[in-house]
Formats: C-alpha cells, sequence, structure tokens
C-alpha cells in the first residue's frame, strides 16, 4: 500500500508534463548529458527511497543512444 501511495504522484506528473509548452519545456532544460546519471542517482539514492528498486532508461528522442540504464532490462513485482 505504501508503494501504490509513494507512486500517485508519478501518473499525474507524467500527465502534466505532456502537456506543457514546448517554450516552457525547453526552458526547464539545462543538464548535460554527461551530468544526467548524476542528477538521476541524487533522486534515487535519498534516505526516504533506501528500501526501493528503480528501473530506468532515458534515451534519444530517436532511440539511437541510451544517456542512463538502471536495471532497466528487470522485471519487478510488486511487493
Amino acid at each position: 500500500m505504501r508503494f501504490v501511495l509513494r507512486c500517485c504522484w508519478v501518473l499525474p506528473l507524467m500527465l502534466l508534463g505532456g502537456r506543457l509548452p514546448v517554450a516552457q519545456a525547453q526552458a526547464t532544460l539545462s543538464l548535460c548529458t554527461a551530468d544526467l546519471p548524476a542528477a538521476i542517482e541524487t533522486v534515487t539514492e535519498r534516505p526516504e527511497w533506501a528500501r526501493s528498486r528503480w528501473g530506468l532508461l532515458v534515451q534519444t528522442q530517436d532511440g539511437d543512444a541510451t544517456l542512463y540504464a538502471r536495471e532497466a532490462e528487470a522485471f519487478f513485482l510488486p511487493a
């Protein structure tokens, strides 16, 4: 149940992110691809996520290059 409560914000955030104007979305992108792994790990390594597992795959828009992968091929079962 705690997993569901923690993840309830993800779907609305994803839906909202898809509706942002392009100019606003581009204005917030100030991260170099070399800094991406460190930026993601600052979030995933927080103490409140200590008992969590993350499966992430970040690719370029055309899908030709992988920018970040963390247990991207793992299958996760709900607790």
